[in-house]
């Protein structure tokens, strides 16, 4: 008998991004006979919940909470305790209302720091009450850098991410798992710099969780050669943010467009409607871009959330992956959109100091600096490095999740998966 999952996404309603693709990624896998239900904000999307529905998923809008209010911000005190005891009184409460027929893998992905503090108040204060199931276990997954590489205008994030996890990762009903091998070795580093040897448990790694590999079609490479333009590029996916290089988009096609003049690929963008709240800049940026894909049929344009299957199809359908990341805001975060890209062997192109461009050198691509994207005298991408250590890092990250979650959960907490592969 498969052990119940429980999956607890507080954010899963006002954010989709990688919330909405994990739930979707989960309803497309073999559940095979495991009971699954997910606990989400009460602004859930209904379109989010009829696919789970189909799925055999039941839905719980129970959070209120801001999941990313203060997200990779330094909050005043007030606002950070109220932050921190309304999610712990909320955890609590969608704890006591959990049923199942017996050990239930309770699953958090995307904690900060502050997030891993209600986390911790709420197992503690449910272990003190006597109400915590000793046989069941909380999987987290670190989908955020602590701080310890790549980030030196953010000298608190050491202190507040160690503040934040130190003690949820040795809570005994914790196991942690990191989303790269980047990650991992940072919360290992954090774990030894704030931990006595004999508190330190192993931080594994776990496989990305945004599709069903299964399904996913075979490689559909790039085609070869300097002069060779592509056939289809991937501009920009996702929530129209400054930190995304959103407000640059319009520029950056207009020179695609004349870069290869009557030859140009196709320039596909997707993107979320702007939030009312959003920056007049970010606004302006998306009524530009769609005056530009009016004038120019070679630019795809979608303004508006993708399901999976289209953003699959987008994905195996482009030959380059663009990543116009600002250095100083993206040196060590994460993306959803490189690991599916990666699968596929895309070239991607990325800053040289971006945790995009380091992951794609670990998972054996192509890649290309994007400050030659318009400058086709620089223009020389590297050429894509397959030797063991990438294979095996592939193999690590593009695991079945549901098939590596059974086997590693049923491992001692002090080895990993991983670790015996290895």
């Amino acid at each position: 008998m498969k052990r119940s999952l429980a999956v607890i996404d507080p954010a899963l309603g006002p954010t989709l991004g990688h919330h909405a693709g994990f739930a979707e990624a989960i309803a497309d896998m073999d559940h095979q006979g495991r009971q699954i239900d997910i606990w989400c904000h009460t602004l859930h999307a209904d379109s989010i919940t009829a696919r789970l529905t189909v799925a055999g998923i039941t839905s719980h809008p129970e959070f209120s909470i801001n999941w990313y209010q203060w997200h990779d911000q330094q909050p005043p005190v007030a606002a950070r305790a109220q932050h921190i005891n309304q999610l712990a009184r909320e955890y609590l409460s969608v704890f006591s209302k959990i049923r199942t027929t017996g050990p239930t893998i309770y699953m958090h992905h995307s904690l900060d720091w502050l997030n891993a503090c209600a986390l911790f108040i709420a197992l503690e204060q449910q272990r003190q009450q006597q109400t915590d199931d000793s046989e069941s276990v909380h999987c987290v997954l670190l989908m955020f850098a602590p701080g310890f590489e790549h980030s030196p205008t953010e000298p608190h994030r050491q202190l507040n991410y160690s503040l934040g996890f130190r003690q949820l990762l040795q809570h005994p009903q914790v196991r942690a798992f990191a989303s790269c091998s980047e990650y991992r070795d940072q919360y290992q580093r954090l774990l030894t710099t704030f931990s006595a040897p004999t508190d330190r448990p192993k931080i594994g790694l776990h496989p990305c969780f945004l599709a069903d590999w299964a399904q996913w079609p075979a490689a559909n490479p790039a085609p070869s050669g300097d002069n060779q333009p592509p056939r289809q590029i991937l501009l920009f996916l996702g929530d129209p943010r400054e930190d995304k290089g959103f407000l640059d988009l319009p520029a950056i096609t207009t020179a695609l467009l004349a870069r290869w003049h009557d030859n140009v690929p196709t320039l596909v963008i997707q993107h979320s409607l702007p939030q009312d709240w959003a920056e007049p800049e970010i606004h302006q940026a998306a009524i530009e871009l769609k005056r530009l894909a009016d004038a120019h049929p070679q630019i795809n344009l979608t303004q508006g959330y993708w399901p999976s299957p289209k953003l699959q199809q987008a994905i195996c359908e482009s030959d380059w992956v663009v990543f116009n990341y600002p250095n100083t805001s993206t040196m060590d975060k994460s993306s959803g959109v490189l690991w599916l890209a990666a699968q596929q062997h895309k070239l991607i192109v990325a800053p040289q100091t971006s945790w995009v461009w380091r992951e794609a050198l670990r998972l054996g691509c192509s890649v290309a600096d994007i400050q030659t994207l318009l400058r086709p005298d620089k223009w020389q991408p590297s050429v894509a490095n397959s030797n063991t250590t990438t294979s095996r890092y592939r193999q690590q990250i593009y695991t079945p999740f549901l098939e590596w979650l059974d086997t590693e959960l049923s491992l001692n907490p002090t080895q990993t998966l991983m670790e015996q592969s290895a």
